[in-house]
């Protein structure tokens, strides 16, 4: 868990976490998080769960404040992805689009918060990671329309990662000015 906290804080991947060896600390701030801790616990009230991860993360905080050495993996400095990342990314993203993509399991393929995904991400492709993965799915649409005459739009719409057909229409009708219907027809026509 602390690790976990070291990467959100640090938006960096933690390589190595050295606690401060300490047998005794004089410490108002943790002794005060370790009684809510024990309170909590012992009287399991409303929002119990909720308010123990709270307590965790502000635990976890304050041990990195005040008694561990963090040790970060280099990045880019600047502020773009290294180029592992990218590919990573890229390729989760590419593999996944029949799916809900959320922003957590594409940082976690980068190695990265959320927020530091987002920020490296539109220095990376200039849009945010929505955008890029809607790009990606309207070009597959393109792709499956163009390459399976026969295939109905709600499957396509299905393979794409859309919610529905409708879904789909909409964004390809406003990204490319015409719907899927009448872009399969224009294939069509242009096809030998």
């Amino acid at each position: 868990e602390l690790c976990r906290v070291a990467k959100d804080v640090f938006e960096r991947d933690v390589r190595e976490l050295e606690m401060e060896d300490r047998v005794r600390a004089e410490d108002p701030i943790l002794a005060c998080l370790m009684t809510a801790f024990e309170t909590e616990l012992t009287s399991s009230g409303l929002g119990g769960g909720l308010y123990l991860a709270a307590l965790r993360e502000q635990l976890c905080i304050h041990l990195l404040r005040h008694y561990v050495n963090v040790s970060c993996r280099e990045v880019s400095a600047d502020g773009r992805l290294a180029d592992w990342q990218r590919r990573r990314v890229v390729q989760f993203i590419a593999e996944n689009l029949e799916r809900n993509i959320r922003l957590d399991e594409i940082a976690a393929e980068a190695h990265l918060s959320v927020s530091g995904l987002i920020r490296k991400f539109h220095t990376e492709f200039e849009c945010a990671p929505h955008a890029y993965v809607l790009q990606k799915r309207l070009a597959r649409a393109r792709q499956l329309l163009a390459e399976q005459a026969d295939m109905p739009l709600r499957v396509v719409a299905e393979n794409c990662g859309f919610s529905d057909a409708s879904h789909m229409v909409r964004h390809f009708k406003k990204s490319f000015g015409m719907t899927p219907a009448e872009y399969r027809g224009s294939k069509r026509q242009t096809a030998p």
